[in-house]
């Protein structure tokens, strides 16, 4: 089964994310997290098709977790998308982890 990793620290947002990835396809897995620790863990147990990650987190930031993520030769090409309300983010995202960013605001 191909699954979606959801790492938002915020749970009605968290919670959105969750129902869209459902509405649009029931049939993929999802896990999700508030941490970037147990999202690693998780990426390392399941087989990720694509990540959502915010940019703040409750233990480390989302930005480093993409380059850990990064660094798993399986997840070389995943898509992951790193979402913010600090805009400065995006230009980062993409030249250090090559990653999208999506910006609230």
């Amino acid at each position: 089964m191909k699954h979606i990793l959801i790492v938002e620290d915020d749970i009605f947002l968290r919670k959105y994310l969750i129902a869209k990835a459902n509405k649009i396809n029931s049939r993929i897995g999802i896990k999700s997290t508030d941490s970037a620790r147990e999202a690693l863990q998780i990426a390392q147990e399941y087989d990720i098709t694509a990540f959502i990650i915010d940019v703040q987190l409750v233990d480390y930031s989302g930005m480093e977790l993409a380059k850990q993520i990064r660094e798993l030769d399986i997840y070389l090409f995943t898509p992951i998308v790193l979402i913010t309300v600090v805009p400065t983010h995006e230009l980062e995202a993409y030249r250090q982890v090559h990653c999208y960013c999506f910006s609230w605001v």
